[in-house]
């Protein structure tokens, strides 16, 4: 009975978190994208490559945000970390997938890598309205996430993690239980 339960609650909150990813879908395409983005009926899917966060279908012209970002199991997040920094990860993640969807369905451009120069430029001009600072091509790549200040997801995003401490690989980094989240506010 209690599985049963526990697997309820986490459709009941998958489906309150896919309304709420709707919201900042459509926010997102006023703010940014002049309402010319198309609205998809689904968000929270596996991406193609399990491991990914989020990802955009070229070929299905499908945003993908993985469901396991929510209940902070997914391995690029750390499950310590406030649910408000896990939010923010998640929403940055779909904004990313969202540039990608602008090039590809508004101004018809087929890049190979999907991160050149139109891309780029839709990166820039989103990050001047939120005053964020592209320092390199890495920023691009991962952007509007590199481009966050060293706080911003509260610990959420390992890659972040990692890179505040100098490591190369989240995946090498050990913490003291429920500790970290807690130093980054001090």
């Amino acid at each position: 009975m209690a599985e049963l339960f526990d697997e309820l609650q986490e459709q009941c909150d998958e489906f309150e978190f896919e309304k709420i990813l709707q919201e900042k879908f459509d926010s997102y395409n006023r703010e940014f994208f002049d309402g010319k983005i198309a609205k998809q009926d689904k968000l929270l899917e596996q991406p193609k490559v399990w491991t990914w966060s989020a990802s955009y279908n070229f070929e299905s012209h499908r945003i993908k945000i993985h469901p396991e970002l929510i209940t902070g199991s997914h391995y690029s997040i750390n499950p310590e970390a406030p649910i408000k920094g896990i939010e923010l990860y998640i929403f940055d993640s779909l904004l990313h997938e969202m540039i990608h969807k602008y090039c590809v369905e508004v101004l018809d451009v087929k890049e190979n890598d999907g991160h050149g120069p139109e891309f780029e430029k839709k990166c820039y001009e989103i990050a001047e309205t939120l005053m964020l600072e592209i320092i390199d091509e890495k920023d691009i790549e991962c952007f509007p996430l590199n481009s966050r200040p060293k706080y911003y997801y509260m610990g959420a995003w390992r890659t972040q993690i990692a890179r505040m401490v100098g490591s190369r690989s989240w995946a090498s980094l050990t913490f003291p239980d429920k500790t970290y989240p807690k130093q980054l506010g001090s």
